[in-house]
């Protein structure tokens, strides 16, 4: 991976999902890797002239990246009732 998407990726992870929710290995961390190739294919794609491709690719994208939404927004969800069950139970 190129050290700048590299950075990019990783700070994009700490900011929109947080810490508490970002695991490696996890289903998450899979689709924001995800997220990074899809975009260095679509940026080549058109880097390249093939506007076909990077048509197909930028609606792959929108999609899985309709996935990631729903996958953070479920695992915060989890995480504000776990926290709110440890709060209740004085952990």
């Amino acid at each position: 991976m190129r050290p700048l998407v590299e950075r990019l990726a990783k700070t994009v992870r700490r900011t929109f999902s947080g810490q508490s929710l970002w695991r490696p290995e996890s289903a998450l961390d899979r689709l924001y890797s995800q997220m990074v190739h899809q975009h260095l294919s679509i940026r080549e794609s058109l880097a390249a002239g093939l506007e076909t491709a990077a048509k197909a690719a930028a609606e792959q994208h929108a999609m899985d990246s309709w996935k990631l939404l729903e996958l953070v927004l479920d695992e915060s969800a989890r995480q504000r009732e776990s926290d709110s069950h440890k709060q209740r139970d004085g952990v």
